[in-house]
């Protein structure tokens, strides 16, 4: 038996005590004493003394006798206040007063103990309600006490459910990290199937923030009868859906340049968009919208013309303000540089809207000459004060702003201006940059 019960027990009988000390003082008369029967007695004599004053003081006398013995000063008041009234009728006024004189003196001591039995009684009921009070608190406190406990177990069961749970999860994170991890250093591997820009620009830069640890958005270079080829592509969505698509994407690439000869970046996009539509299920009802944005160009260090096609992805042309245009789309200028634009067909590669052929735009370039290829994640980066977009607005403008600066020392600054801006928002898009200066 837990200690609140015994507790309980021993207030119960404490309470069980006063209640019976309250209703049964202790200056209550013996069982044989009858006070309502002395009080009839006395009212009795009082009648009898009218025609018989002997034989009611001798009656008197044995109640008063009586009384004594049964210790009811109220009654003996009573007896000795008839008794002074019989003493009076038989004309023994010295012996009336003395006992006047008794009666009266009980009176003052029946006031008396009238107010300490009531101040007694109401002690012993504020101790009764005090006590009671106390119960129902620690009723009160240890059902609280069993609830908070079997709430307590409750908690403990759900915490281990929830350790159960939480471990499980911990594990399938691992297990799919892992695969990411393995995932990345595949995609890295195509990737390096690649050829490296430095091996044909004195300078050039790749910039390559993946929003998550697959990218959709990849790069690519290769060179082909003396000509260099590369690219720069966003593939639908990020992460794991956007590293599948790349991976087609640069196989698509290798096999149309390596197996089918194709250098004409326009024929080339033709041509990747019916192996993307091949690639997948295009019946009714199951419709792929999956597919790709790229910039594809073919560069002729000897001659240095450039040709270009894309598919959602412009090209940017960085050239002195004082020399002839390349094309006649200005996006941005300073007093020393301009920004310029070759426009790319509005039509992804992969799910064909309208079946057109991609455009390829033939471009002289000059010496001093910097090629910009980027997809949409530095611009549409949130960040900054009031958590907005970029924008390619500023994006032109910082490019021309660092035009004078060597490649090198530009991945830099893009790369820390696009970290400050984002700041501690979360990376929307896999973000990719590639620069590249004629010489």
């Amino acid at each position: 038996m837990s200690t609140f019960p015994k507790i309980y027990q021993v207030i119960i009988s404490t309470l069980l005590l006063f209640h019976s000390t309250l209703l049964y003082p202790e200056d209550l008369q013996s069982k044989s004493y009858k006070p309502q029967l002395i009080k009839v007695r006395i009212e009795q004599v009082l009648t009898m003394s009218k025609t018989d004053t002997a034989e009611s003081k001798r009656v008197i006398r044995e109640i008063i006798s009586e009384i004594e013995k049964g210790n009811d000063p109220k009654n003996l008041y009573n007896a000795y206040s008839a008794y002074a009234k019989i003493l009076k009728e038989c004309k023994k006024n010295s012996e009336a007063i003395a006992t006047a004189n008794k009666a009266s003196m009980l009176a003052d001591e029946l006031i008396n103990n009238n107010n300490d039995y009531k101040e007694l009684k109401l002690n012993r009921l504020l101790l009764y309600i005090t006590i009671l009070l106390s119960l129902l608190l620690m009723i009160l406190i240890y059902s609280g006490y069993k609830t908070k406990k079997r709430a307590n177990i409750d908690l403990s069961i759900q915490k281990n459910e929830i350790e159960e749970q939480k471990h499980l999860v911990d594990n399938r994170n691992k297990d799919i990290t892992d695969s990411l991890n393995y995932a990345r250093r595949i995609q890295q591997a195509i990737f390096k199937t690649s050829e490296r820009l430095e091996q044909f620009f004195s300078e050039a830069f790749i910039l390559f923030t993946p929003k998550d640890i697959v990218s959709g958005d990849f790069y690519w270079v290769k060179s082909k009868n003396d000509q260099i080829l590369f690219a720069m592509a966003d593939c639908t969505g990020h992460g794991v859906p956007g590293a599948f698509m790349s991976i087609i994407g640069t196989y698509g690439l290798n096999n149309l340049v390596n197996e089918s000869n194709l250098t004409n970046p326009g024929e080339i996009l033709n041509e990747m968009n019916y192996l993307f539509k091949n690639s997948f299920d295009q019946s009714e009802g199951s419709e792929i919208f999956d597919g790709m944005d790229i910039c594809l160009c073919l560069y002729n260090s000897t001659t240095k013309e450039l040709n270009y096609s894309g598919a959602n992805l412009p090209l940017h042309i960085l050239r002195d303000s004082s020399k002839p245009q390349p094309t006649s789309h200005i996006v941005h200028n300073n007093n020393l540089f301009s920004l310029y634009q070759v426009k790319p067909n509005k039509q992804p590669i992969g799910y064909i809207f309208e079946d057109s052929n991609f455009v390829t735009h033939g471009i002289q370039l000059m010496e001093g000459d910097i090629l910009y290829l980027f997809t949409d994640g530095f611009a549409d980066q949130f960040g900054g004060l009031y958590k907005k977009k970029y924008r390619y607005q500023e994006l032109r403008k910082l490019l021309c702003e660092i035009a004078t600066k060597p490649l090198a020392e530009q991945r830099a600054i893009l790369y820390d201006t696009f970290r400050i801006w984002k700041g501690d928002n979360v990376q929307v898009d896999d973000m990719s940059f590639m620069g590249v200066k004629i010489t």
